[in-house]
C-alpha cells in the first residue's frame, strides 16, 4: 500500500514537474523584478559590468553616496525620483523573461546606458535559483509527498 502511494505520488510529481516550473517562474516575476532593482542600486548591469558612463559631476556623485547610495562612487544607480525603479516590472514571454519599466524615462536609459540595464547578472540569477525558485518547486514537489 505504501509503495502503491509512493509510486503514485512519484508519477503525480514527474507528470507535473514542467507546470511546478513554470508556476515558480510565474509566482517569482515580482522578486525578478526587485532583485533588478537591487542590482542596479549597487550600479550594475545585468551583463555583471557596472553602469556607465560614470556620473560626471563629483558634487551630484558625493550627494548620491551621502544619502545612502550603494553604488560605488561616480557609478550611475539610475535612481533619482523612484519613478524608474517603481515602473520596473518582468513577464514572462515564451521561455523567456522580459525585463523593463512602465516609466516615461525607460526608453532613454535604454539608449543611454544600455538594455544591459534590464535583467538579471549571473549572480542574480544564481540567488533567484537558490532563493526563490528552487524552494518553490520543492514546496509543489513536497505537496505532492504528504498525500501519501
Amino acid at each position: 500500500m505504501l509503495y502503491d502511494s509512493l509510486n503514485k505520488a512519484i508519477n503525480t510529481i514527474t507528470r507535473g514537474i514542467e507546470g511546478y516550473k513554470s508556476a515558480a517562474i510565474n509566482e517569482s516575476l515580482p522578486y525578478f523584478a526587485d532583485l533588478n532593482i537591487e542590482q542596479r542600486l549597487q550600479g550594475k548591469r545585468a551583463d555583471g559590468q557596472f553602469i556607465t558612463p560614470e556620473l560626471r559631476n563629483e558634487t551630484y556623485a558625493a550627494a548620491k553616496l551621502s544619502k545612502g547610495g550603494k553604488a560605488p562612487f561616480g557609478t550611475p544607480d539610475l535612481k533619482d525620483t523612484g519613478d524608474f525603479n517603481s515602473g520596473q516590472f518582468v513577464k514572462k514571454q515564451g521561455k523567456t523573461l522580459l525585463f523593463s519599466s512602465t516609466d516615461d524615462k525607460n526608453s532613454d536609459l535604454v539608449k543611454k546606458y544600455g538594455e544591459e540595464i534590464h535583467g538579471l547578472s549571473e549572480e542574480s540569477r544564481q540567488e533567484a535559483l537558490n532563493d526563490q525558485l528552487v524552494p518553490t518547486v520543492l514546496y509543489y514537489i513536497e505537496q505532492q509527498l504528504v498525500k501519501i
